[in-house]
């Protein structure tokens, strides 16, 4: 997609550079995954109905379920995962758009970008307009496509996405087939319209929870550890089928335990007894695998590169490939070069990291630094915040904020900046800049001029000619958006005088 001139000359990019491509791949299917007949019958369903529900607690093997299915069936499909910052619909609009693109038949690109930029506005019509465009995009298609969207609870309380998944669910061409994958369940009024016509397949912890029989197979044949079938019942029992649990307990009898060692400590819930095996497992590794692991959860993907400039972690010791060989919970994507965690095991991690709290601050800030000079400055930002340091967070946006916006990422930028007290914004004086910014690109006019004078003012008490000129240049843009050009034009006028003061004439006495 284009970059969007805004308002003023500014830039905005709604790009490619935008899109982590790891986003749009399937999870990769090990050879230790149990093809389970029952869940590929019901998910051949899913080419025949418009709409698929996978709604599962996280450890039920959702992902991996379903991309077993797509392996074994070489069924034409594309992905998206969904992550926390997609929870704005013009963001998850962006990997919607990406995601279907192969399957398009045309898609007008500056079309997309003006309706994105308006969205982006509040303008509810768009949304509308917008999935008309990505419907008409569909109808002409082909064959039978399988479109997934993993991870969907973590934006299925946003109305405005609400409003254009029902809309596009509402108007599905025939070809295309939408299968949602959440923890949590999703609630449309017109879902039971759908079950009552036959439209819907669902997928539930019930139909995702493993069988003695099942067990049994999955321990013999894929673990290659022989399991009579009292043994596997007694593992349903205490795990109720749940693939999380499962797998803790092949890793603990891969280190010599018997069943009755594991299940001796008695948990009353099944979040207990993953916290229980879940810590053993931990335990059991060396002290360098075990610092290697909590570090490395707090990335959302990892990659040798990290692992080497963040981590600090020499190539010779390979920590990756010994944490894949031993099956601890990191799966490699389609490229094998970025590696995830299982959700489930990533917070277990992370709860653990936390406890050290210089260090977890530390592996943040590093990893902040990592991102923001490869020009990843979205990334950079989320690991900025988990640092919960406002001052440090407000200097991080102090400078890089502007940057944001253009790169298309002031929803992200507004969900910190509005994390920021006024005293700190005060003390940064271009946060107010870039507040300025955001409602100007919103045609909030008033109070972009509010947030812009309020910066100047503040850049003449520190004394700070630069900052002064980006809030008057601001101003001006106002003024040009608004066809004010002569106001315009004593703005800009004033903006270039005070940088011709700090830089030109200093150089001009030498």
């Amino acid at each position: 997609m284009e970059d969007r001139k805004g308002e003023g000359g500014c830039s905005v990019n709604y790009t490619e550079h935008l899109v982590l491509k790891t986003k749009l791949e399937a999870p990769v299917v090990d050879s230790q995954v149990l093809f389970r007949p029952s869940i590929m019958k019901r998910l051949k369903s899913a080419r025949k109905r418009p709409l698929t529900l996978m709604q599962a607690g996280p450890g039920y093997g959702k992902s991996t379920a379903i991309s077993a299915f797509l392996r074994m069936e070489n069924t034409p499909y594309v992905w998206y995962t969904v992550t926390e910052q997609d929870n704005h619909l013009s963001r998850f609009l962006v990997y919607f758009k990406e995601a279907i693109l192969p399957i398009t038949v045309d898609l007008d690109e500056k079309w997309l970008t003006e309706a994105f930029m308006n969205i982006h506005r509040g303008d509810e019509k768009a949304i509308y307009e917008c999935c008309s465009h990505f419907i008409n995009a569909c109808v002409d298609i082909k064959e039978d496509w399988l479109f997934i969207i993993d991870d969907f609870q973590l934006v299925s309380e946003n109305r405005e996405i609400n409003q254009f998944m029902k809309w596009f669910l509402m108007h599905l061409p025939q070809r295309l087939h939408i299968v949602l994958v959440s923890r949590t369940k999703i609630d449309w009024e017109f879902l039971h319209s759908m079950r009552v016509k036959g439209q819907l397949v669902e997928v539930n912890e019930r139909d995702l929870c493993f069988s003695p029989e099942e067990i049994e197979i999955l321990f013999e044949d894929h673990y290659g550890t022989p399991m009579s079938y009292g043994n596997a019942h007694s593992i349903f029992e205490k795990t109720e089928g749940w693939i999380m649990a499962i797998q803790m307990v092949w890793q603990r009898l891969e280190e010599s335990n018997t069943l009755e060692e594991i299940f001796h400590d008695e948990a009353n819930s099944m979040e207990e007894l993953f916290e229980y095996l879940a810590l053993d497992v931990l335990e059991k590794q060396r002290e360098v695998v075990r610092r290697f692991l909590m570090e490395a959860s707090i990335f959302p993907t990892l990659t040798a590169e990290i692992c080497e400039k963040v981590l600090e972690i020499g190539k010779e010791e390979d920590l990756l490939s010994y944490v894949m060989r031993k099956n601890l919970f990191l799966h490699t994507t389609k490229q094998k070069e970025t590696f995830r965690f299982h959700a489930l095991f990533q917070n277990f991690l992370q709860n653990r990291l936390k406890r050290e709290e210089l260090r977890w601050v530390e592996l943040h800030e590093r990893a902040a630094k990592f991102y923001r000079e490869k020009g990843l400055l979205e990334q950079a930002l989320h690991h900025m915040k988990k640092t919960e340091s406002i001052e440090k967070l407000s200097a991080f946006l102090h400078r890089h904020g502007k940057d944001l916006i253009h790169q298309g990422n002031s929803q992200l930028l507004e969900e910190a900046i509005n994390s920021i007290d006024e005293a700190a914004l005060d003390r940064f004086t271009r946060l107010w800049i870039v507040k300025g910014d955001m409602e100007r690109y919103r045609c909030k006019f008033e109070l972009a001029i509010y947030y812009y004078k309020r910066a100047r003012e503040l850049a003449e008490e520190q004394r700070d000619p630069v900052s002064e000129s980006l809030a008057l240049e601001g101003m001006a843009c106002v003024y040009l958006d608004t066809i004010q050009p002569r106001h315009a034009q004593d703005f800009l006028k004033k903006a270039i005088s005070l940088l011709e003061e700090k830089y030109i004439e200093p150089l001009a006495l030498h």
